[in-house]
């Protein structure tokens, strides 16, 4: 279920419909490097492929990740694409939707949005923006 902090809708996770095919681009317009953050997408069937690599769940991290990325969706058919930040600990591990977590999602036309997330510390919904453009997507309620 949504939260609103201030004028913001707060999600936990952006959900798509895809096209089985399409390429999805991912810019990092700007992030903190501490605590490094991160993208997790994963797709309900099929799998997602990103420089040679393939698996139905990711992450891309902001220092082992381009600063724009391609993720090619390879499905039979129409499947949903989840998408939400994470960061990485300062004891090593992956966190993700604890604390003050969240993204601030923005529409900025077909298939292009803007998330500007939250790393569950001060909310300041600037710990990570990424640009996110799925030709011929549409939001999906969020499960």
């Amino acid at each position: 279920m949504p939260l609103v902090h201030g004028d913001r809708l707060v999600e936990m996770t952006l959900v798509l419909f895809v096209q089985p095919g399409i390429t999805v681009r991912i810019v990092r317009e700007r992030e903190r490097q501490k605590p490094l953050q991160g993208l997790q997408l994963a797709i309900d069937s099929g799998t997602l492929w990103v420089k040679g690599v393939e698996s139905p769940k990711m992450v891309l991290w902001g220092d082992t990740s381009p600063r724009k990325t391609k993720v090619r969706v390879d499905s039979k058919e129409r499947t949903r694409l989840h998408l939400w930040n994470c960061w990485r600990s300062p004891r090593g591990y992956e966190d993700a939707w604890t604390t003050n977590a969240g993204m601030s999602i923005q529409e900025l036309g077909a298939g292009k949005f803007r998330a500007e997330c939250n790393a569950g510390s001060e909310i300041t919904f600037d710990d990570l923006v990424v640009r996110i453009v799925a030709p011929g997507a549409v939001r999906a309620p969020a499960d």
